[in-house]
């Protein structure tokens, strides 16, 4: 059997958990229900751009190999559903302003997992 870390595990579980907030709390980060996660989106100032941040951090991680999403899978589905044209935040993707603001908001969420010691070695694209 293979030993994960504490950090290896925490690592699998995050981005499950910023989803799931983004699911879940949409624009009301009071239903957020993790402190943590909530302290990460605000501090990183993800407001309107919430959902779009998360999807910038989930996808530097995922491209740099730190989680897999498996294609078909629940995760695969939700992320395509947030995503697709009439996901909750397609639209905001397609407006430059946001999305750039989201790819802020998303920088600073990364820098702030890694000040916790999460994802060493991943870089911003």
């Amino acid at each position: 059997m293979t030993y994960r870390s504490d950090r290896q595990i925490v690592e699998a579980i995050v981005p499950i958990r910023l989803l799931y907030t983004v699911v879940i709390a949409g624009a009301d980060l009071e239903d957020a229900g993790n402190e943590q996660v909530r302290t990460w989106l605000v501090n990183a100032g993800a407001d309107v751009c919430r959902g779009l941040a998360v999807y910038h951090v989930l996808s530097a991680l995922r491209d740099q190999g730190f989680f897999l999403i498996v294609d078909g899978s629940d995760l695969d589905k939700a992320t395509e559903a947030l995503l697709s044209p009439e996901g909750s935040i397609a639209e905001a993707a397609g407006v430059e302003a946001i999305d750039a603001s989201a790819a802020k908001a998303a920088r600073k969420m990364l820098a702030a997992l890694q000040a916790e010691g999460l994802y060493r070695g991943a870089v911003w694209p």
